[in-house]
């Protein structure tokens, strides 16, 4: 039996305000976003709006629709995005934390080490040249996103984004992604 007490502790040490895991669609983000709201109206935490906590949440969840893991079953494919999200308060820095991870195919974890890499030192100006040149361009608009997802966050973020991929099954990897605001 899954050990509530021990889960409630976990999340109370991690300064856990929210936590999901399972299956990710916009519909469900819609409504995790208007609890959120309702809980945190006016919520203010180390300089930071409950909006630049919802744009992170909103291109995480792009992310996952973008990079899932397509799972092939007899002649037809499923398609499923399964992912996690969770935000809180990192006691020990005094900061906000939002975290997330997706189950995503090999291959593109190239493109998001490149995407994420590439922006990870610059400042606050240079990232917002980076996108206004990206939106002006309209470079990758085929491609999966456009390449503005990890520029939004970086450039909400107090730091660098923290990413890594995991081999948890023989199908992908799980990409986890946590932003400190």
């Amino acid at each position: 039996m899954l050990d509530i007490v021990e889960l409630k502790k976990y999340f109370r040490k991690n300064g856990t305000i929210f936590a999901y895991e399972g299956f990710i669609s916009h519909t469900l983000l819609t409504n995790i976003i208007q609890a959120l709201d309702e809980k945190m109206s006016n919520w203010k935490v180390l300089n930071h709006s409950a909006q630049d906590v919802f744009t992170i949440l909103i291109e995480l969840t792009q992310n996952m629709l973008n990079y899932y893991a397509m799972q092939k079953t007899d002649a037809r494919t499923v398609l499923h995005c399964h992912g996690i999200l969770s935000m809180g308060i990192d006691i020990e820095k005094n900061r906000v934390y939002v975290s997330g991870g997706n189950l995503i195919h090999p291959e593109d974890a190239d493109k998001i080490t490149e995407r994420i890499d590439s922006i990870a030192n610059l400042s606050k100006k240079e990232l917002k040249s980076r996108y206004r040149e990206l939106r002006k361009s309209g470079r990758d608009k085929t491609a999966k996103g456009a390449g503005l997802g990890f520029l939004e966050i970086q450039r909400k973020a107090s730091e660098p984004i923290q990413y890594q991929f995991d081999e948890i099954e023989k199908e992908g990897l799980l990409f986890s992604l946590q932003v400190f605001l």
